[in-house]
């Protein structure tokens, strides 16, 4: 197949006097509809190959992110329009944009990471056209065997989103059914990349609840990291989307659009009547009515421990009534004297989360449980 290759030059991004050279060779892509997609890059310097599979190798990546996430915002309850959430060329392959281009010679370890992101995002733009705007939510992996860089990112919303990963070299085979979190997957990092690709869609660290017993979540700590705390001789290999997650995912339009995405309304959803206090055996109940010009499906709640920080955050979701109202039990909070309890709107155009009385909102908590204090401590 044919996908698009093209050059640019890092000393665009280095010196603004130097333009970037950039060509892009002849591709078969899928009639640009107004439908959202993700596109996945694959960027490789010009002193290195690229390398041999790679077609294949981010193909089972995107199949399996794709089966992850369609599966977890089902498994709670949420109906998924549209499964298949990464760009097609028109035979109906996963497009990989592969672009080459030049980095400095001392462009190694972490001072070479912030270079990659840039050079990649403008050589694809320029080779996909109209396929791609504002909203794209991009997945770039980069090749660099010469020289170490390392680094890896992801953040966005439902206005769109880039994530970066290292691309994986190792040996092993990916399918629909792969757990991410199997120990012949760790040398791949598919989890991370995952993970990564999770924060380009607008998700936030997320730990798992001790009862819920499906394992480590995509948005909670490395494999070794949650591999450390499991009972000696031990393994887990399963990794799932929580119900925070999916709650937050509901809506975003490249689960739900079969049609143009509509324009996200600027009006916040208003939190009012909001009441956080402690609840019967430990629990912590919160309250509230959610209004505004866009209605709103969910809260999402985040509980985190100072101590372990939001890699071990616990979620707990509460659907909102007709009349905007929403009751919400933490029946799994940790048993610190310290810790913060943060607060997301889901609204029904995708959106998640603004700051202040208008969106996510962020609370400290000290003292035991039955006897907790809980201040605003407002994120801008």
């Amino acid at each position: 197949m044919t996908t698009p290759l093209i050059r640019a030059s890092a000393f665009r991004i280095l010196f603004a006097a130097l333009s970037a050279v950039l060509f892009a060779t002849t591709v078969s892509v899928a009639h640009h509809d107004d439908i959202r997609h993700a596109q996945i890059v694959l960027f490789v310097p010009d002193d290195a190959e690229v390398p041999e599979g790679y077609q294949e190798r981010l193909t089972a990546i995107a199949l399996r992110t794709e089966a992850f996430f369609s599966d977890g915002i089902e498994q709670w309850g949420w109906d998924v329009a549209r499964r298949e959430v990464f760009a097609r060329t028109s035979s109906g392959e996963i497009q990989v944009t592969v672009v080459r281009g030049s980095l400095p010679e001392d462009a190694t370890g972490r001072k070479g990471f912030p270079l990659v992101g840039p050079l990649a995002m403008e050589a694809a733009t320029a080779a996909l056209g109209d396929q791609v705007d504002e909203s794209t939510v991009w997945w770039t992996f980069y090749h660099t065997p010469k020289r170490v860089i390392k680094g890896f990112r992801g953040g966005g919303d439902r206005d769109g989103g880039r994530a970066i990963n290292i691309y994986p070299t190792a040996e092993g085979d990916i399918t629909l059914a792969t757990e991410l979190g199997a120990p012949e997957m760790w040398p791949l990092n598919l989890k991370g990349a995952v993970h990564e690709f999770g924060h380009a869609l607008g998700l936030p660290h997320i730990g798992a609840k001790p009862g819920t017993d499906l394992g480590n979540t995509l948005m909670g700590p490395i494999n070794r990291a949650y591999a450390s705390r499991l009972p000696k001789g031990t393994s887990e290999p399963r990794v799932y989307l929580c119900e925070g997650s999916a709650a937050l995912l509901a809506k975003h339009p490249l689960f739900v659009s079969k049609g143009p995405t509509p324009l996200a309304v600027k009006e916040n959803a208003r939190v009012n009547n909001l009441s956080i206090k402690d609840g019967p055996d430990g629990s912590i109940v919160i309250t509230g009515k959610v209004s505004g010009q866009v209605s709103a499906h969910s809260v999402m709640i985040l509980d985190s421990d100072r101590r372990f920080g939001d890699y071990w955050s616990r979620s707990y979701t509460a659907k909102i009534d007709k009349d905007g109202k929403f009751h919400a039990s933490l029946d799994e909070p940790f048993t610190s004297d310290k810790g913060f309890i943060t607060l997301y709107v889901c609204l029904n155009d995708g959106r998640n989360k603004t700051v202040g009385k208008e969106g996510a909102m962020r609370f400290e908590y000290t003292g035991n449980p039955g006897d907790r204090t809980f201040t605003p401590t407002l994120r801008e």
